[in-house]
């Protein structure tokens, strides 16, 4: 679906944290189409997803055609309930991709 209200400040990012629930296995519609509408070249795009069973499922692959042009981080997928209990896992994960400090 064409986005209401596009993002236009893509432009003052190096690194974009793409985060999205599972759609049968990948990112949300809307989110597809910002990969794909969005001038991302040259970024770094680090892809997480909310889950209830597919993990990050073809969502890294749909990232590398949706926006061949851009560097891919090491994705992240957390089960939808347990998001709550998260933080350890999510602040471990951007320790890794250099986006928190050590």
């Amino acid at each position: 679906p064409p986005l209401k209200n596009p993002l236009d400040m893509v432009s003052r990012y190096d690194v974009i944290l793409v985060g999205s629930p599972s759609w049968w296995g990948t990112f949300a519609g809307p989110v597809r189409t910002f990969l794909s509408t969005a001038a991302l070249d040259g970024k770094t795009l680090i892809p997480f997803i909310t889950h209830e069973g597919s993990g990050l499922g073809s969502a890294p692959a749909d990232l590398r055609r949706l926006c061949p042009s851009v560097k891919t981080g090491e994705g992240l997928a957390i089960r939808g309930s347990r998001v709550d209990g998260a933080r350890q896992q999510v602040e471990s994960w951007l320790r890794k991709a250099g986006l928190l400090p050590a």
